[in-house]
């Protein structure tokens, strides 16, 4: 079997780790380099109603399942180690809402 090229003739193709997570904020942003999860940063936050809603203040808040977040996702790089205040949170959200794009992150 002949090995596969690219159309330089490179033997492999050599994307980033991030271009096929399914978290689009590290699709974004780039992997963070320590290996840490969304639930441990601080741009991580929930909205609860009958049940938790998780988001992340990168992506906005749309009050429904577009910006849903999972807890266990690889973290981007902009993972910060303190939690934000939900006056910083309401804050990033709005504006994200002032500079958004039809992207959803």
């Amino acid at each position: 079997m002949q090995e596969q090229t690219d159309m330089f003739g490179e033997s492999e193709l050599n994307f980033p780790e991030h271009h096929s997570n399914p978290n689009p904020i590290v699709r974004k942003h780039g992997l963070d380099p320590e290996g840490r999860k969304c639930k441990d940063c601080g741009l991580f936050f929930y909205h609860e109603r009958a049940r938790k809603y998780y988001k992340c203040a990168l992506r906005g808040y749309s009050h429904g399942p577009g910006t849903d977040h999972r807890c266990n996702w690889d973290a981007c790089r902009k993972f910060r180690k303190e939690k934000l205040t939900v006056d910083e949170v309401k804050e990033i959200i709005k504006l994200k809402k002032i500079s958004s794009t039809k992207e959803c992150c």
